[in-house]
Formats: structure tokens, C-alpha cells, sequence
């Protein structure tokens, strides 16, 4: 098969056959129709998470590329199942999202509506399961779904995780109130926040924010994690405090004492795979992450339940669709220098149906 893998080129990746995936016990193979690139929305690097990958931890011949949309091959499930999901893009030369098939396990993919195109369900991926990680599992909020209340800060609301959890967010009951940009911020009122305000005047979004709420929020998810995201969010909270989730930790971690009454979680959305995995890679020190039961089990849990969650509104961000594998490196470049906002920019790799 063709798959875009890490090498020494100008761009770092290049198109090459490699061998198709092996199958275990419990895995499917899946045909490729579309896999979007993955954006890290972090001031620590100011680079896609993909190019990350690319730049910083990928070995040579390293599979590119962590969401997909496909139709089932062979394996567990039925031939000519429509699933999405994702798989661990970067480490691994015979796992990655960016190549004509990818295996998985059975387990870790939820089964597409007819109602959804393959285009629209393979934006789901990575942002979809982080923003069920946190307000779901982490928060404390579960299975099958209970109303909740109270004011639900999202900073980053027009980021993909950002968009999952606000719609998340309203359809457990909160109130929510998002950071944006203004460009953005029609997009992140559709998914369903009740205010926005903007990140780059952040004395006066606090401001509104108090006011707007009663005095603070009481939970929320930073999914920026940078000193100053982290450092606003806990500004946010009232006098009772609360929780904060962090989408990454590269932030001062002196920050948090500031408020000793906010919990600040952090979660990595890659244990809910099932496996033991490096974080580590070429220019960054490993760190290895063991194998989580309890996170693999409410990932099998999560996907059930998608279906049904999309039957209740959820929908994915809107999709920038290009063409090939040949044109991912080009697509990724865009994406490193920013000329990608308010769209998840996504490739079609094959028409399946």
C-alpha cells in the first residue's frame, strides 16, 4: 500500500509503498476514504501535530497521521462497515491514518450513521475522543448521560476539542462560556456557547465573564494549555473554585498554586488505546505511558455511544477537503503556517462507497 512516512526530504515526509498492517486477534483492516491532519494548538511549539511529529519525535519510515474514515476490509467486523476513529500517527512504521489502509482494534472505532458522510465522521478522530475524555470520564459526568448545571468555561472554543466539548457541554446543561478569536466567534456561538469573548483582551473578557456568570465558573477545559491560557482560566473561577482540565502540560507549573481551590487535571487522549506507548521521540526525552484498562474501556464505552450522540445533535467542525496523499505534505505546510482557521483541513484518500 502507499502511506506518507517520515523522512529526511525539505518537507520531512514522502509517499512510498509500505507493507500492509498485519491483523491480531480482535483488529479490522480498513480502506481509507478520508484522514484529516491534526493541529496542536500549543504556543510551545506553534506547530500541526502532525508536523510535530514530523519535526520531533517520528523515526524514518514512520506512518504519518492519526484520524480516519473508512469502511471496513476484513477482520472483526463485517466487511463494507462504514467506522471512524483514530490511531496512534508518528511512532509507529506500520500504524498511521496517512496511507491507503490502517488496522485497529475492533474496539476502538464507532460505526458511522447513514446520516453522516465518511468526509464528515473522519473529522471526528482524536478532537471527538479528548473532548469525551475529559467531560465525560475525567469531570465525572458519565454514562448514560445526567443533566448537569452550572457555567462551563471552554478557552479555545474554535479549536476542533474546543467545538466537541461545547456542544457536549450544552447537551449535558451547562451554560457555557467560551475564548475565541472574533473571526471565530460566530463559529464557536453555533456549536452552542452562550457568550464569547475575546482571548486577546483577557482583562476584559474576566471582566464579562464574572459578570455574565455570577462571579465565575465553576468547570472547564483549557484546551490552549500555554502560561497565559492557564493562568486566565483560573482566574475565571468563583469563590467555590472548581475543576480544570489542560489539553497539555507544557505550560509554568507554578501556575497552579494561584488557586489551590481548582483541581487541574490533565489527561492524554492516547491511553484510551489500550496500549503502553512512548510520548518520547528523536529530539524529545522519552516518556513512557503504561497501558490504562480503565481509559481503553470507557474508550469501547464512548464509541458505543457516538451514534446515539450524534442522533442527539453533535456534529463535526467544518472540513477544508483536498485531495491525496500527494497532497498531504502541502496541506500540512498550510497548516503550519496558519493558513487554516476555522476549517479541519482533511484529504480524501478514496471513494469506498
Amino acid at each position: 500500500m502507499k502511506a506518507l512516512v517520515c523522512n529526511a526530504t525539505e518537507d520531512g515526509v514522502v509517499v512510498k509503498d509500505v507493507p500492509v498492517p498485519a491483523l491480531k486477534d480482535g483488529d479490522i483492516l480498513v480502506k481509507m476514504a478520508y484522514v484529516p491532519a491534526s493541529p496542536r494548538p500549543s504556543s510551545h511549539t506553534q506547530q500541526a501535530g502532525d508536523n510535530y511529529y514530523i519535526d520531533t519525535r517520528s523515526p524514518p519510515d514512520a506512518i504519518i497521521g492519526s484520524d480516519f474514515a473508512g469502511v471496513v476490509v476484513s477482520g472483526a467486523l463485517p466487511a463494507g462497515t462504514r467506522v471512524a476513529g483514530f490511531v496512534f500517527g508518528g511512532p509507529y512504521t506500520d500504524r498511521g491514518a496517512f496511507a491507503e489502509y490502517v488496522v485497529t482494534k475492533a474496539t476502538l472505532v464507532w460505526t458511522v450513521p447513514e446520516s453522516v458522510s465518511l468526509a464528515d465522521a473522519g473529522r471526528f478522530g482524536i478532537p471527538w475522543a479528548f473532548a469525551l475524555q475529559v467531560i465525560i470520564q475525567s469531570q465525572g459526568n458519565g454514562f448514560p448521560l445526567k443533566k448537569a448545571r452550572g457555567w462551563y468555561l471552554v478557552y479555545g472554543g474554535a479549536t476542533s476539542v474546543g467545538l466537541f466539548t461545547i456542544q457536549l457541554a450544552k447537551l449535558l446543561g451547562y451554560e457555557v462560556v467560551a475564548l475565541a478569536s472574533p473571526a471565530t466567534s460566530d463559529l464557536v456561538r453555533r456549536a452552542g456557547a452562550d457568550h464569547v469573548f475575546d482571548y486577546k483582551f483577557p482583562e476584559a473578557a474576566l471582566d464579562s465573564i464574572r459578570e455574565v456568570t455570577g462571579g465565575g465558573v465553576t468547570i472547564g477545559f483549557d484546551t490552549i494549555a500555554n502560561d497565559d491560557s492557564v493562568r486566565f482560566c483560573l482566574k475565571t473561577f468563583g469563590a467555590l473554585g472548581g475543576t480544570l482540565n489542560i489539553a497539555l502540560e507544557y505550560f509554568d507549573q507554578s501556575i497552579r498554586t494561584s488557586r489551590s481551590d481548582v483541581k487541574v487535571n490533565f489527561t492524554l487522549v492516547y491511553t484510551m488505546l489500550g496500549e503502553e506507548f512512548d510520548f518520547g521521540g528523536r529530539a524529545v526525552p522519552s516518556s513512557i505511558y503504561p497501558r490504562s484498562e480503565e481509559n481503553y474501556q470507557f474508550a469501547v464505552e464512548a464509541y458505543k455511544e457516538t451514534p446515539g450522540l450524534i442522533a442527539k445533535g453533535i456534529t463535526a467542525p467544518v472540513g477544508d477537503i483536498r485531495g491525496g496523499l500527494e497532497d498531504i505534505a502541502a496541506g500540512l505546510a498550510d497548516l503550519k503556517a496558519g493558513k487554516i482557521r476555522g476549517k479541519r483541513l482533511e484529504f480524501k484518500i478514496a471513494d469506498v462507497e
